[in-house]
């Protein structure tokens, strides 16, 4: 078995993010964003696998009872195959600039994806916060985010941490289960 802890220099990420447990896989997966590339780690083995994307791959997430991941890239979305390795587009996503790229995601337990953007420079509060539907359609949320990260659903579902990294601020909405909709945001931390 590998010592995982020692990653090979050709694994190594120019931003690495957006860790995810994959049952289907027995592996951990997580995104290179700058090295526009997947990881996977399998942790029985200790292999790192790594497979090359045409553009930033920004978060992956599973898919319930499918084999394949959902994906953001760069401002759209898009399915993923492990075995081959292949990438499907979906749909692309308005981000209103070519200057935004998507950035983190969480799904909800009714297959709704949260997911943020920011600018690509990550100057100024152009990020946002985007409901994605299981039909694809997405809806901005909140806005006038620095680097939109890193949301967090609570055990009850009722609600939604989200973090602005450039602001160093979590923050806390009311989160309605049956429509995914967002209220009364507050800082938290």
């Amino acid at each position: 078995m590998t010592d995982w802890r020692i990653i090979p220099r050709q694994h190594r990420d120019r931003l690495g993010e957006g860790p995810v447990w994959s049952p289907s896989t027995g592996c951990v997966l997580w995104v290179d964003i700058e090295g526009c590339a997947l990881n996977s780690l399998d942790l029985a083995e200790g292999r790192v696998e790594r497979w090359a994307t045409p553009d930033r791959l920004c978060w992956v997430l599973e898919r319930r009872n499918r084999p394949d991941l959902i994906a953001g890239l760069g401002s759209g979305l898009a399915t993923i195959t492990l075995s081959p390795f292949t990438i499907t587009p979906l749909a692309a996503l308005d981000l209103g600039s070519s200057a935004l790229r998507l950035n983190d995601a969480k799904a909800d337990p009714e297959g709704r994806i949260y997911a943020g953007s920011m600018a690509i420079d990550g100057q100024g509060d152009r990020g946002e916060l985007r409901l994605i539907g299981t039909d694809l359609s997405a809806r901005v949320l909140d806005r006038d985010y620095g680097v939109a990260n890193g949301p967090a659903l609570s055990p009850a579902g009722d609600r939604l941490y989200h973090t602005d990294s450039v602001r160093g601020v979590i923050y806390r909405f009311v989160r309605d289960p049956q429509t995914g909709a967002l209220s009364d945001r507050q800082d938290f931390i």
